[in-house]
């Protein structure tokens, strides 16, 4: 089977799970954190109304990420191959601009502002040159691509990653795979793009709530602990040693020549 129809398929089975876990409030609050710090400094596109996509988009997590920190009008457009996923977005938040698309196919020359894949690289890994090409060309000049990604950046955390696909029925083994954060800045800067940011933020507090539909056990402690943790974690996430030991990446690039 291919990949992507594999992939589809895959997130249609889950999808009403992904969605129930992604309301789990300590979950809300590791997200909040992550997206307050992150977003804080980036120089946003000098345009009057910006045109936003975020592809593979689940239920369109990055709309009310806008919504609440960006002080600039924006348009939304978004898309995902899981057409469960499509309507769950389309409920939440009936005016986005939803539809269903297979992301390696994807591409609308020098439309967008900004760009985001939030988690959906890793699950397109066999076709990454060519979704980011993509990706590029849909960008406007001085647009940007924001991503948060699975990573693994030390031989421990790389072997922990593929024993968890192996193990767990949420993840399809044979078609995902993590990247390294080295990996992921060469494939994206080889398109035309610069990196103005990036964060580490996939410690200890990632693990035990970011993904609590993946890993249900670890879904533990008070939220008054959660955010003791997080504040803690927070203040060394653009560190060297954050990203040794990180699960995740979170990335601004600003797309300076066509690729």
């Amino acid at each position: 089977m291919d990949d992507i129809v594999r992939q589809r398929d895959h997130f249609e089975k889950i999808a009403e799970l992904y969605r129930q876990a992604r309301n789990d409030p300590k979950h809300l609050l590791l997200k909040k954190y992550i997206w307050d710090i992150f977003l804080k400094g980036i120089s946003f596109p000098a345009v009057e109304k910006l045109n936003v996509l975020e592809a593979m988009c689940g239920y369109g997590e990055f709309y009310d990420i806008l919504q609440e920190r960006l002080d600039k009008d924006f348009v939304f457009d978004a898309f995902d191959y899981s057409e469960s996923m499509v309507a769950f977005a389309q409920e939440r938040n009936p005016g986005i601009n939803i539809w269903t698309q297979d992301v390696t196919t994807f591409c609308a020359p020098n439309s967008y502002d900004i760009i985001c894949v939030i988690g959906g690289l890793h699950h397109v890994h066999r076709y990454i040159d060519k979704v980011l090409r993509n990706i590029s060309l849909s960008l406007r000049s001085d647009g940007l691509f924001i991503n948060l990604e699975p990573t693994a950046n030390n031989p421990i955390f790389t072997w922990t990653r593929q024993a968890i696909y192996r193990k767990n029925s949420f993840f399809d083994a044979d078609t995902e795979r993590g990247f390294t954060t080295a990996e992921l800045n060469k494939a994206v800067l080889s398109r035309g793009m610069r990196l103005i940011r990036q964060l580490y933020p996939g410690l200890l507090a990632y693990v035990l709530w970011y993904n609590p539909d993946a890993l249900p056990w670890l879904n533990k402690g008070t939220s008054f602990f959660a955010e003791e943790l997080i504040r803690t974690e927070s203040k060394v996430w653009e560190s060297g040693l954050a990203r040794f030991f990180s699960f995740a990446t979170l990335s601004c690039y600003r797309k300076v020549t066509s690729p």
